[in-house]
């Protein structure tokens, strides 16, 4: 049996509460860390905490970075433990994005202030070692494979540093401060008296430059200490040997009161309430067989969440490519990818992300742009999608109560795409964009899918929210008519059987065979709804994406390239999971999980692109930074496919069917909306612990349904554990 809870966090009434044992921080930093996300120095040479990773190769660290935030603030932080960026976020707002500059995916832009580095020094000796530029033996890791914590020791021996990052939040997420608790403990190791000064850190430590508007940033956010009455540059010490300094600073946006409300709880409870609100999203997932897994797992959820942006007023403001680097654009589709995960895990965030899309999916019309729900009709129904796994997933019914304006809305959308079709009797509807790329073609196997789940769960909405049998019905027939079209037109023969093809004119003509790795919404599919993972012409297709029959797929990198120029785009590896059904497809030397594991950072993250040339090992790390696209596709793909788990909240039931490619696993207090479950699969016995208040209806495999009362077990013999 492997230990269902970590030492940090425990299990009551299904709500994840902090152990007592936490009653300092100095307690708190020495709490489990990644397994496998790390990086450390000894004597001058380098060791991360995964050695299959290419990234365990290259000393290039110049963009490496361990990120950490609450959606209103982002904490990019060095190896070293320096703040590399810090970013507070404001509004989003139109703007206008040139497509034959090559943006046509972007029409939105956030407000944000971004600054940095900064880093705390220690006086010792008369001698100033500023911390985010030493030298010394380090360890850099994840404390409970979410915060960022860098370990220093001293070359001397005498005394050991750790530094930490936090961005507050209230333990139900309902409140966000807008700045970071960045904090240093100083512990001394020695036999002798340890002495000295710790300066708090301002950017551009040490020799500040002359101002020269030109070259440098004159401005900086606001500084304060925690956990304390005064304010002070430094704080003097006197340690004597074993005992430690707890040195918080807090980095906030002027004008707010983030400072007097740290202080007002003290750093220690918010740790533990951020810590909490962290596994409330993420429940706690134990892979014993493979470590690595359910780390990654968790990072990609954690990728995703990082790559939010919330405004002051607590509307989203939009999002970022992933945690790094911040961005002033909005990429569309980026963000809705990286929504996506948190229609089940986050019902607050899950709101307003439904209601931004609702405001700014379709890319308004101008001079260079015709704009218009065609432009990319994908993302001008992103908000519907959203909305029905929202839906789905959480049974509520009181948000789209009260917000009837998107109901007009969807159904505004809806229609006009529904009339937009040039042949009366075909339900297929032409675009000219995904994201960034041009369509060439005149139905989009994957744009016509968004339709189908938009029309789909509307009609579901209109059924059992808005009481409309009627018009549910009319919406419903609509779905089934795009269903079939999709079916009979963009359905080919392929070189492994019957598949789905990226895109087809009316002519029945496929104007390239091809399959992009950034087009996800094929391979959405079965968690959509469309299809099952079983079938054919999902499964050849996705096979076939993965093979040299794609015109875009790169042997050398076993990935799709982008635009001929990139030879490796991150959500492509998706497709590769899509269709691998054993062990060693998934994780044998060829296995896609295997091939992701060689391009997964230091941090746990997936780079956007993390080829230079196509050549197996040459990762880099580079523009255009951290993938949230393929965190949010993968999160969803692995709970849905893998750990096998489907929700229908309004109906009460639970679906587990775990892959047996997997083997043994444990996910603990996890989430569906308000609802929350463990499940295990353990030496061929199927589990799930009902954690609600009301019972549930769990289908295990192919076992019968059982109705399970609160807080009961239900059992059941599986094939999914491997031998």
């Amino acid at each position: 049996m492997i230990k269902l809870f970590a030492v940090m966090l425990l299990s009551i009434n299904g709500v994840l509460a902090v152990s007592a044992d936490i009653d300092s921080m100095g307690t708190a930093l020495r709490q489990s860390q990644s397994k496998l996300f790390w990086i450390e120095r000894k004597a001058g040479r380098y060791t991360m905490g995964d050695p299959v990773s290419y990234y365990s190769r290259t000393a290039d660290f110049a963009e490496l970075t361990f990120d950490i935030g609450n959606a209103k603030c982002l904490a990019n932080v060095t190896m070293l433990g320096a703040i590399k960026t810090l970013t507070v976020y404001r509004d989003a707002y139109r703007a206008c994005c040139d497509p034959n500059k090559g943006w046509p995916g972007v029409w939105v832009a956030k407000d944000s202030s971004s600054f940095g580095p900064y880093a705390y020094a220690l006086v010792m000796d008369g001698k100033t070692n500023h911390l985010g530029a030493v030298d010394w033996d380090f360890r850099m890791g994840l404390l409970d494979n979410i915060f960022p914590l860098t370990e220093l020791k001293d070359p001397h021996g005498r005394f050991a540093v750790r530094l930490v990052t936090f961005a507050p939040l209230s333990a139900d997420g309902s409140h966000r401060l807008r700045g970071i608790v960045y904090g240093l403990e100083l512990e001394n190791i020695s036999d002798g008296l340890l002495q000295g000064t710790v300066v708090l850190p301002r950017m551009f430590q040490g020799e500040r430059p002359k101002p020269n508007w030109a070259m440098f940033d004159p401005f900086d956010f606001e500084i304060g200490l925690g956990d304390s009455k005064r304010f002070s540059k430094e704080v003097a010490f006197a340690l004597k040997p074993g005992e430690t300094l707890w040195v918080p600073t807090i980095l906030y946006q002027p004008g707010e009161p983030t400072l007097s409300e740290v202080n007002a709880r003290g750093t220690l409870a918010w740790f533990k309430d951020t810590g909490c609100y962290y596994r409330r999203v993420l429940g706690r997932l134990e892979t014993p067989g493979n470590p690595w897994l359910g780390e990654f797992h968790e990072r990609q959820v954690m990728q995703a969440l990082q790559s939010i942006a919330l405004s002051g007023a607590n509307k989203l403001a939009g999002s970022n490519w992933g945690s790094y680097p911040a961005t002033r654009q909005i990429w569309t589709k980026d963000c809705f990818y990286s929504c996506l995960p948190f229609m089940a895990s986050e019902p607050t965030l899950a709101q307003k992300m439904i209601m931004w899309f609702d405001e700014f999916g379709i890319r308004q019309a101008g001079e260079i742009v015709q704009g218009g729900i065609s432009h990319s009709i994908s993302l001008s129904v992103a908000s519907l999608l959203l909305a029905a796994s929202y839906y789905e997933q959480t049974g509520d019914r009181t948000f789209f109560t009260q917000h009837p304006e998107l109901k007009r809305n969807w159904a505004k959308i809806l229609d006009t795409i529904v009339a937009s079709r040039q042949s009366p009797d075909v339900w297929l509807f032409s675009t000219h964009y995904i994201s960034d790329g041009k369509l060439d073609c005149d139905w989009h196997c994957g744009s016509n899918v968004a339709v189908w789940r938009a029309l789909d769960g509307y009609a579901r909405l209109l059924a059992e929210v808005y009481g409309e049998p009627g018009r549910a019905k009319e919406y419903g027939e609509q779905a089934d008519n795009v269903r079939s079209a999709l079916l009979k037109k963009t359905v080919i023969p392929g070189p492994f059987g019957p598949q789905f093809i990226e895109g087809v004119n009316r002519d029945g003509s496929v104007p390239r065979l091809t399959s992009d790795g950034e087009e996800s919404e094929t391979t959405l599919m079965p968690f959509y709804g469309f299809l099952p993972y079983e079938a054919a012409a999902y499964r050849n297709y996705m096979r076939f994406s993965m093979s040299t029959n794609n015109a875009q797929y790169v042997a050398a990198t076993r990935s799709i390239d982008w635009g001929k120029t990139v030879p490796a785009t991150a959500p492509g590896y998706n497709k590769g999971l899509a269709f691998g059904d054993d062990h060693e497809s998934l994780f044998g030397e060829n296995g896609y999980y295997t091939e992701i594991r060689r391009v997964t950072d230091t941090d746990g993250s997936v780079s956007w692109w993390p080829y230079t040339k196509p050549q197996p090992g040459e990762v880099r790390r580079s523009y255009p930074g951290k993938a949230g696209w393929f965190a949010g596709v993968h999160s969803v793909l692995f709970v849905h496919r893998f750990l096998g788990i489907r929700y229908d909240a309004p109906k009460k039931t639970l679906w587990f069917a775990p892959h047996p490619a997997i083997g043994d696993f444990a996910w603990n207090d996890f989430p569906f909306g308000q609802d929350r479950f463990s499940v295990s699969c353990l030496q061929g016995e199927a589990m799930v612990h009902n954690l609600t208040d009301h019972p549930v209806t769990v289908v295990l495999g192919s076992a019968s349904c059982q109705l399970v009362p609160p807080g009961q077990r239900v059992r059941a013999k599986t094939n999914s554990s491997l031998q």
